[in-house]
């Protein structure tokens, strides 16, 4: 390779830029590189491009764009939604406002025989809520007492089914035992067995 040619890193460190920001400018044809061996080289002298001394400057010019949308309403701070709350309670609508009068003037003009028949019926409201779910109940465990049987039946069918495999096994052990004292008594007598 000639005297005259730096590497991109070489380059890159004389002029205090990445070599990352030396490829690009070699790309965009901003800083003139030869290719070799698939390796680029910049003339040293400067020659058809610019010079390792001079290292290539542009100016940035960002693209126009849209004027950015006005700022959000800042978040407010906990103790600024705390005011908001309290501001908002303060402040009835007319609407509430005259709920409010309203069951005032209820509560103020019920008598005793009034609020004993509300009372009443706040009474037989809760005896049908009771008897309700005093029924639930009894169904819930009625259902629950019947599938309980049925696990208790599943499971005694299982247990004999389990107890009788248990007796085939013994008796298959028995019969095991059996024919290893014969196949015994036949070699100790000498009979070959073909």
């Amino acid at each position: 390779m000639d005297s005259k040619y730096i590497s991109i890193i070489e380059y890159a460190r004389e002029n205090n830029v990445s070599d990352m920001t030396v490829r690009r400018r070699i790309k965009t044809g901003k800083l003139y590189a030869v290719l070799r061996d698939g390796k680029y080289f910049i003339p040293e002298d400067g020659s058809k491009g610019v010079s390792r001394a001079a290292p290539v400057s542009y100016s940035y010019e960002p693209q126009k764009r849209d004027p950015l949308p006005p700022p959000k309403a800042r978040m407010p701070a906990r103790g600024d939604f705390l005011l908001e709350k309290k501001r908002r309670e303060e402040e009835q609508t007319p609407v509430q406002e005259e709920r409010l009068l309203q069951i005032d003037r209820l509560l103020s003009s019920s008598t005793s025989s009034r609020s004993s028949l509300e009372s009443k019926k706040l009474i037989e409201l809760c005896e049908k809520v009771l008897a309700k779910i005093e029924k639930s109940e009894f169904f819930v465990e009625e259902k629950f007492f019947a599938r309980f049987d049925n696990i208790e039946s599943e499971m005694n069918i299982l247990r004999s089914r389990f107890e009788a495999s248990n007796m085939r096994v013994g008796r298959l052990e028995k019969k095991i035992e059996e024919l290893n004292m014969l196949v015994n008594i036949i070699e100790s007598e000498g009979v070959v067995l073909s």
